[in-house]
């Protein structure tokens, strides 16, 4: 599962990284908003661990961008009983904001432990598009990122059919 989580964090940097160019010719800041669906279930014990301890490294990648993008993170879990089964154990941890630092301190209550339970993909996805507040401006970057190991079309929609959200 470590050599998986590490994969997924080098992914979310090349894609920020590739950005660059979105932002490179443009006179203003562009806006970029990335909402991290995290598997908390049992099989990805330990991915929040992971993901913490990658976090500056992603934000600070993004500072590196020329004019630096004005960014903004949410975090969806998935996998944990205590999400409650009427909610396909989903929950919007965070809405998109640029407060990191707080971002940082939300996550840090997230106990790792042991909690088998179902995931649905499809249903993480759903609640990132629907529940976010997504910027308005038409040319800003959006990304979805699933940082897990369950199957992407368990649950709620396809991820074919909201590539253009």
């Amino acid at each position: 599962m470590k050599i998986l989580s590490t994969i997924s964090i080098i992914i979310l940097l090349l894609l920020i990284r590739n950005s660059a160019s979105f932002c490179q010719n443009a006179t203003t800041a562009k806006k970029i908003d990335i909402v991290i669906c995290l598997d908390l279930s049992a099989s990805t014990n330990g991915m929040i661990d992971r993901f913490r301890e990658s976090y500056w490294n992603i934000l600070n990648e993004i500072n590196k961008l020329s004019p630096t993008p004005q960014i903004r993170i949410g975090i969806v879990a998935g996998g944990r009983n205590s999400y409650g089964k009427e909610n396909y154990y989903v929950k919007q941890l965070s809405d998109l904001t640029d407060d990191f630092d707080a971002l940082y301190e939300g996550m840090s209550k997230i106990r790792t432990k042991i909690e088998g339970c179902d995931t649905y993909v499809g249903k993480e996805m759903e609640c990132a598009i629907s529940k976010m507040n997504w910027t308005k401006e038409t040319d800003a970057l959006k990304f979805i990122f699933i940082f897990g190991n369950g199957p992407v079309n368990v649950g709620g929609l396809d991820y074919i059919d909201q590539s253009h959200f």
